[in-house]
């Protein structure tokens, strides 16, 4: 028979009590934890989290549903101005979850894992290469959670023309209207659409009826036209909007877009992102407030060369209101851009760039007297 002293006895007493009490510890903090579904709807839901590279983090939304057997996705990075862009495909073989393509500053494949509430993994750049280590790609990481109240509802919309029809979002503010609106022109789908959709959001925040319509990349000029006029006569319809206060927004090639549709409507103002100055003919013919912004790291110096060309086209023109600025640091769409040597980071927005925007769109929009 083997004897222990009473101090010693005591001692490995309290070391066995000590190990079985953190056992039942694990053992409830797991039974206390969300389930561990792995079932084909595990995904389904709002998720929120961060998209991580080097000292870079950026917030990061994703919301998928089940259509029929298949799981369909949209996510939102409101810092880069992408909201509710399409996710391709997702495939969910438990626990292990890909999707095939995230058009985050150029397209990338997500591949990671589902664990109770959270799915982490790692991003690689489209096209896949054998030698991408995942040890050192951006990291996501995110969270089943519950989605947030937004300050403004969501109005599905189909614009009719003859033989035509296509969709339409109005982002509408959830206090009492009417209230000034805005057109944002153009807008095919996929990451065009995504910055609209971005936009509309922080429109509507502000206190604007914020109207995006799908255009299809094969309309003509003359088609293209349009379909604007309809989308403009539609949100001047809505009983939530002032038809005295509808301005319209364009970026890039749907610019000259919005300024050939200023030249047939009644509009308060006008604002242009990165429009391209050739022809000049839209840009002289319409007559509303005018706000052009260029980024001055657009592709090749195209930004400032197309501001400094602007501003001595409408130097002489009878306007009542005109402003061009040049966007710092800033790309084609006021995103910041990232030159070879410079500290990593994500495409955020231009600092001020899209609060420039709403200040001057509320300068304009007041009631006529």
């Amino acid at each position: 028979m083997l004897a222990f002293g009473g101090s010693r006895s005591r001692a490995l007493t309290l070391r066995l009590r000590s190990g079985f009490l953190l056992t039942a510890f694990a053992i409830l903090m797991g039974s206390c934890g969300p389930p561990d579904r792995q079932s084909r709807d595990a995904l389904v839901g709002h998720w929120l989290g961060n998209l991580s590279y080097r000292d870079a983090t950026a917030r990061l939304e994703c919301d998928f549903t089940l259509d029929g057997d298949s799981l369909v996705g949209h996510f939102t990075c409101d810092e880069l101005l992408i909201r509710d862009a399409p996710v391709g495909q997702i495939t969910f073989a438990p626990p292990r979850v890909r999707l095939e393509r995230l058009d985050i500053a150029g397209a990338w494949v997500f591949e990671g894992w589902l664990r109770r509430n959270l799915t982490v993994g790692s991003l690689r750049r489209l096209p896949l290469r054998s030698s991408d280590r995942t040890a050192l790609s951006p990291q996501l990481s995110l969270r089943h959670t519950y989605p947030s109240q937004l300050e403004y509802r969501i109005d599905t919309l189909r614009i009719e023309e003859p033989q035509k029809w296509a969709a339409a979002r109005a982002y509408i503010p959830r206090i009492q209207g009417p209230h000034p609106a805005v057109l944002l022109v153009g807008g095919t789908a996929g990451v065009d659409i995504a910055y609209r959709y971005a936009l509309a959001d922080r429109f509507a925040r502000a206190g604007f009826v914020a109207m995006v319509y799908e255009q299809q990349r094969e309309r003509a000029i003359t088609d293209s036209l349009s379909q604007a006029e309809a989308a403009f006569d539609l949100l001047r319809r809505r009983p939530e909007v002032d038809s005295r206060r509808i301005g319209l927004w364009g970026a890039l090639q749907a610019a000259p877009l919005a300024l050939r549709l200023a030249s047939r409507r009644d509009v308060v103002f006008v604002v242009a992102v990165s429009g391209p100055t050739d022809p000049p003919q839209p840009w002289m013919e319409a007559r509303p407030p005018l706000l052009a912004l260029y980024g001055a790291r657009d592709s090749a110096g195209a930004g400032t060369a197309n501001a400094e060309r602007l501003r001595g086209m409408l130097r002489h023109a009878t306007r009542r209101d005109v402003s061009v600025l040049v966007v710092p640091g800033a790309d084609g769409r006021l995103r910041l851009a990232r030159r070879t040597g410079e500290a990593f980071d994500w495409p955020r927005e231009a600092p001020g760039a899209v609060d420039t925007m709403i200040t001057w769109m509320r300068r304009l929009s007041h009631p006529r007297p």
